[in-house]
């Protein structure tokens, strides 16, 4: 079945999942957005370290929900270790504040880090007021306080995306031959160009095998002359980055920087652009929506970027909305959903409906 809707608490359900049977997760956990205090880190560090690998301190988390209390223990990871095949990737979103704990968990769980994403988006707002009006509530003077253009945060511009894998003994190469994982497709999530003159503009410069040209001659980014003459320019979009935009943080990119006159675009050109509409995010008719849904066109990029060839099995044991099983069908694979509350079941259905009437 290419859609699978599991209900209940994933640390329960993950176990009913085969080992070595999925081939990449793609997922949005909670991101423990509560006051954590240094108590609370060292308890929930020295549980995990001691064999408590489900340890998850009491707190509430992002709008006061039981569920944001913290991020996932490590206990949730060695499930989707063992449920990946050799190799298979792993996008876990996080939040700037408690990625550092994120990624301790994922790292004791046996994965390796690759790398760390970033999404730009250009709508956040700050979750602070300035505190002059602190001040003025409690009868305060302003003018005879220093402090009357402070404030205690900045506005939200980006959410960091965790890229782990799974390791595997031998190379790359005969591990990908074996399970079809361990490497990223980078030719489906290659960033198209963005107009004609764009692509013209980049192969023309580009002709480095016509000239012989060497990689690494320019010493301030490093010497990679080892890696020898590059080819002439000729893929269809560019080479995927570890930043990815919104219509909004593009367009402020843009506004900073000069046009090229010769690609006929802004800066934003070298990034996936992530772009959404309000129509996308599913609601029931009592009203009921997820708070925390990402853009659908960020999370098939995501899907198609660790995803491998063929139709490959998904995994998302925080499904929320159900982003991810929309962008998982759409790009033809098997999906298998986990979500523990049943309020949001009827959003995931939503999506899986629409998928399945749109194709």
């Amino acid at each position: 079945m290419p859609a699978t809707v599991l209900h209940g608490n994933c640390l329960e359900l993950l176990p009913t999942i085969p080992d070595g049977s999925v081939d990449a997760v793609v997922t949005d956990p909670p991101y423990g957005l509560s006051d954590i205090t240094a108590k609370q880190t060292v308890q929930a560090l020295t549980a995990w370290l001691s064999g408590d690998r489900d340890f998850l301190p009491a707190a509430k988390g992002f709008m006061g929900h039981d569920w944001d209390g913290f991020v996932p223990p490590p206990a949730v990871f060695d499930e989707l270790l063992r449920v990946l095949k050799p190799g298979g990737h792993m996008a876990v979103f996080g939040s700037p504040r408690t990625m550092d704990l994120l990624g301790m968990s994922v790292r004791l769980a046996g994965f390796e880090l690759r790398d760390t994403l970033a999404w730009l988006y250009g709508s956040g707002m700050p979750k602070t007021t300035p505190l002059k009006r602190q001040f003025a509530k409690r009868g305060d003077d302003i003018t005879a306080t220093h402090f009357h253009g402070h404030a205690t945060g900045l506005r939200p511009g980006f959410e960091p995306i965790l890229l782990a894998r799974k390791p595997f003994t031998g190379s790359a190469l005969d591990n990908l031959v074996a399970h079809g994982t361990g490497a990223l497709d980078i030719a489906s999530a290659r960033i198209p160009f963005t107009s004609d003159a764009d692509r013209q503009e980049t192969t023309t410069k580009n002709r480095h095998g016509d000239f012989g040209t060497q990689h690494g001659l320019n010493s301030v980014y490093g010497d990679y002359a080892m890696l020898g003459v590059r080819s002439n320019y000729s893929a269809d979009g560019r080479w995927p980055s570890n930043v990815v935009l919104d219509e909004g943080s593009a367009a402020q990119l843009d506004a900073a920087n000069p046009i090229n006159t010769a690609a006929q675009a802004g800066v934003s050109r070298f990034f996936y652009c992530a772009r959404a509409s309000a129509s996308e995010r599913p609601s029931t008719p009592d009203g009921t929506a997820h708070v925390t849904v990402k853009p659908l066109a960020l999370m098939q990029w995501l899907v198609d970027l660790v995803a491998p060839p063929g139709i490959a099995h998904i995994l998302d044991p925080y499904a929320g909305s159900g982003t991810t099983g929309e962008a998982a069908l759409r790009s033809g694979h098997d999906v298998t959903l986990i979500e523990r509350e049943a309020a949001f079941l009827p959003l995931i259905q939503l999506r899986l409906d629409r998928t399945s009437n749109a194709a």
